[in-house]
């Protein structure tokens, strides 16, 4: 679609999650993981997070909820994912 806004790059990331597209799920929030905002990187991360826990991938789950917490301390969601994944 040529989208070059990370805004709307991660509105369409969370269109293919609510739609269990999990291939265009990941491509569609990697680019907003370098997004020069620092909210927007780490809601990336913490819907990276998300799947990849979702697929059983801990340790990148974990991975990604740190990189979450890095751009964004204030990130309770990505807080709690993160501890959630921890104690398992």
């Amino acid at each position: 679609m040529g989208v070059k806004e990370d805004e709307v790059q991660l509105n369409m990331a969370n269109a293919y999650f609510q739609a269990h597209d999990t291939t265009y799920t990941a491509n569609s929030y990697q680019p907003v993981t370098q997004s020069s905002n620092a909210k927007l990187r780490s809601i990336a991360h913490q819907q990276l997070g998300v799947l990849a826990n979702q697929q059983n991938k801990y340790e990148e789950a974990l991975a990604n909820f740190k990189q979450a917490l890095k751009a964004d301390p204030m990130n309770e969601d990505a807080r709690y994912n993160y501890e959630m994944v921890k104690r398992n």
